[in-house]
């Protein structure tokens, strides 16, 4: 059984959009409902700095990686002494 490796790329971008919504949401709430100053921004400012860096050094990986391969699960399941067919 083969699966193409692009499939966890779909994956991938899906839970991205996920999480943008709910950082959106996050930073939203915290722009609205908190006191404002330092005790605001220094947290949102760190949120987005983290995931900021994290999301780079993610898009340079996934740049790097071959989306044409496949994982091959038949050669496991076959060799396992524990299933036979």
């Amino acid at each position: 059984m083969q699966i193409p490796i692009s499939i966890f790329l779909v994956i991938w971008i899906v839970f991205i959009l996920v999480f943008f919504v709910a950082a959106f949401v996050s930073i939203h709430q915290m722009n609205k409902f908190a006191i404002r100053g330092k005790g605001a921004t220094l947290p949102t400012t760190i949120f987005i700095g983290v995931c900021s860096v994290v999301l780079v050094f993610t898009l340079i990986f996934l740049l790097t990686a071959d989306w044409n391969q496949s994982l091959q699960f038949g050669d496991f399941v076959s060799s396992s002494p524990y299933i036979s067919y």
